[in-house]
């Protein structure tokens, strides 16, 4: 899982962190560079490359799925 932050006040990305900057409110110390507000942690699941009900090895080729003349 990865997690991305933003600042809730004025939408920046870029952070520090910090072991001073930990709270209950921002457990992880990521601060604003731009205004010092307590950034915002959202996580996102990395994609695979595998679906479900998707194999590979189970698709048939399109050569062989042609009718030869």
């Amino acid at each position: 899982m990865n997690l991305t932050f933003q600042c809730p006040s004025c939408g920046g990305s870029q952070y520090r962190t910090s072991p001073y900057d930990v709270r209950e409110s921002n457990p992880h110390g990521a601060v604003c560079i731009f205004c010092k507000s307590a950034m915002q942690a959202f996580a996102h699941r990395p994609l695979n490359a595998t679906f479900s009900g998707f194999s590979p090895l189970g698709q048939q080729s399109l050569a062989s799925s042609q009718p030869r003349c």
